[in-house]
């Protein structure tokens, strides 16, 4: 995904409002210039977004709404990054949406859209990372339970996604 991009994650943190950031996926290493994207909350309980056009250059944009979720309860969060207009929407959705179809979820805006300034997202080596960023030493790891997460290229989230990260099809030890 080198363009604009729909990136969507549920999770059931221990608390949403953690002691220090945590994404609920991203393609993002800082060595070597392989940062991309990544997605998730801060501290105080707003969603955030970093991307980069050149795998160095980061680009970072919180909402301006906290989600005010309840420590330890899934819910589904996203942002919507539209390159040619420089701004990020941001979104959630209920638990009971976690493993619907993509193009059947109940995305609600969260706050008003954001000035996310960026001319392109990098085409990196990284690995795409659920739960955590900095492959291969995870950092801003998610505390709690991670159920889903994809990226669409797109804006609009009934577009397929390049990728989708389901925890019900892994198996246990496993690797």
């Amino acid at each position: 995904i080198t363009g604009d991009i729909f990136l969507a994650g549920w999770g059931a943190p221990d608390d949403w409002t953690p002691a220090a950031n945590m994404y609920t996926a991203g393609k993002w290493e800082a060595t070597g210039s392989r940062k991309s994207y990544a997605v998730g909350v801060t501290t105080d309980g707003t969603l955030r977004v970093i991307t980069a056009s050149d795998g160095v250059t980061q680009v970072t944009t919180v909402s301006d709404t906290a989600t005010g979720f309840t420590n330890g309860t899934l819910h589904g969060i996203a942002v919507a990054v539209d390159l040619s207009e420089n701004t990020a929407t941001f979104y959630t959705a209920p638990a009971s949406d976690a493993f619907k179809p993509h193009n059947k979820v109940a995305w609600t805006q969260l706050g008003d859209a954001v000035t996310h300034t960026q001319s392109a997202i990098f085409d990196t080596r990284a690995l795409i990372t659920v739960g955590a960023i900095e492959d291969p030493v995870n950092t801003n790891e998610w505390a709690g339970r991670i159920m889903r997460a994809y990226a669409i290229a797109s804006t609009d989230p009934t577009v397929a996604p390049a990728w989708d990260f389901d925890a019900r099809a892994l198996t246990p030890g496993v690797t």
